[in-house]
């Protein structure tokens, strides 16, 4: 939080970033829920995930405003004009990124250790599922 006689930053948000979380292909739910659910519905079949985010600022994506940042690699803004590009890491209580895959990203350490082997369930896509599945149909 900010000091009572801090100054808070003048400076815009240029991106808003989102930490990753793995849901791993090898991880396919067995749960009675799934009943009914398509094969073709990878998302609503992988409901165990990672327990742990991937560390901030590290494999996360960001939403930019366009009219700040003037360029970016695919996962953050190289340079604003505002001089420095302000990012606002958002928390994973709020929002994740959800990265279906068959493994970590290259580059992450000890994937089978911090990621694989400390699971959860989280069903939260299911929110969606009846919505989802009717679209899919129509």
């Amino acid at each position: 939080g900010i000091r009572k006689n801090a100054t808070p930053s003048k400076k815009p948000v240029a991106s808003y970033c989102f930490r990753n979380v793995y849901f791993f292909d090898d991880f396919k739910s067995e749960l009675q829920d799934l009943e009914g659910t398509p094969s073709y519905m990878h998302m609503l079949q992988h409901v165990h995930r990672s327990r742990n985010h991937t560390a901030a600022g590290r494999f996360e994506k960001c939403f930019h405003d366009p009219e700040i940042v003037s360029s970016l690699h695919n996962h953050f803004a190289t340079s604003c004009l505002t001089g420095h590009c302000k990012r606002y890491p958002v928390s994973t209580d709020i929002a994740q990124m959800q990265h279906y895959r068959a493994d970590c990203a290259r580059g992450v350490k000890d994937c089978s250790g911090q990621y694989r082997s400390n699971t959860i369930l989280d069903p939260t896509i299911w929110h969606y599922r009846v919505e989802l599945k009717h679209r899919a149909e129509k």
